[in-house]
């Protein structure tokens, strides 16, 4: 497994500009590079609005977006048609996460679609949550109709430059994942989707993960053992109303974001994970 380090948000915004930018796909066994001229170039571009934008804080965005399947499907062959496999994202500030393969092929108008959203020369508006003038490019990852596939404020990057096939998340992570003898309706396997959805996305669990921009969410301790019972809901719902600091950058989860059967079931997942720390000795911890 790579490890992706997270990049200094100014400096890896302001190199990215310097050239022309371009998005990375790694499949296996091949790596291409696909430039903004050569996808604004192609036939299946089209102009979308988004309602309301979690990245501009619910404004309403318009953006010039080549539907991913229309991108993916030709790219991927063989063991990347599998199923259960995952595409991993990296964005220029650290975040990254993987959703499945499925998910981001899908074309049927009847489920959410994803598009690449492609920054042109003339910038889309500086985020609200950046600071030193970032807009959400070089590439976004937006939704056509979110609402029928359930997407996550989470399943939106920005300042996406590479997407990687990987293998199942299973086998990709596994040390994220509870007992195989555990019910698969039980509370802790739930929580484990809550935490890949929403958590996995900046925090790593027992070292496993591609983002390294919070801390690790079991080792050397998991969050379950520090918060007092209730104050971890408490601070996943409104970080700032438990701790803040100047540099502080985790967002509050809401009830539309996480709702509160959901926050139950990940509150579950991190005790259970408690109890299933493990080993690693290269990076000095028990």
């Amino acid at each position: 497994m790579v490890s992706v380090s997270p990049l200094l948000d100014s400096n890896a915004w302001s190199m990215e500009r310097k050239v022309e930018p371009a998005i990375t796909i790694k499949t296996p066994g091949k790596t291409i590079r696909l430039k903004r001229a050569e996808l604004l170039g192609r036939s299946s571009v089209v102009q979308l609005v988004v309602e309301k934008d979690p990245a501009y804080d619910g404004r309403k965005m318009t953006y010039q977006a080549l539907p991913l399947y229309s991108l993916l499907d030709s790219t991927f062959e063989g063991p990347a048609k599998r199923p259960g496999v995952i595409l991993q994202y990296r964005c220029l500030d650290g975040f990254s996460a993987a959703i499945s393969v499925e998910r981001l092929l899908n074309s049927s108008p009847d489920k959410s679609i994803a598009y690449l959203a492609i920054e042109p020369e003339k910038k889309w508006p500086v985020l609200p949550s950046k600071a030193g003038g970032q807009t959400a490019g070089p590439f976004y990852v937006i939704w056509a109709n979110p609402e029928a596939s359930q997407i996550n404020r989470e399943e939106w990057p920005f300042q996406v430059v590479e997407f990687e096939v990987k293998k199942s998340l299973q086998e990709s992570y596994p040390n994220i994942f509870p007992d195989a003898g555990l019910a698969q309706d039980s509370p802790v396997r739930k929580g484990l989707k809550v935490f890949t959805q929403v958590c996995f996305n900046c925090h790593t669990m027992n070292h496993q993960g591609e983002s390294h921009v919070r801390p690790d969410l079991n080792l050397p301790m998991n969050p379950t053992e520090y918060f007092k019972d209730g104050i971890l809901k408490t601070f996943v719902r409104n970080p700032k109303s438990v701790r803040g600091w100047p540099s502080a950058a985790m967002p509050p989860f809401p009830m539309d974001v996480v709702s509160d059967s959901e926050m139950d079931n990940l509150v579950q997942y991190f005790k259970y994970m408690s109890t299933r720390k493990v080993s690693d000795e290269s990076k000095g911890f028990r």
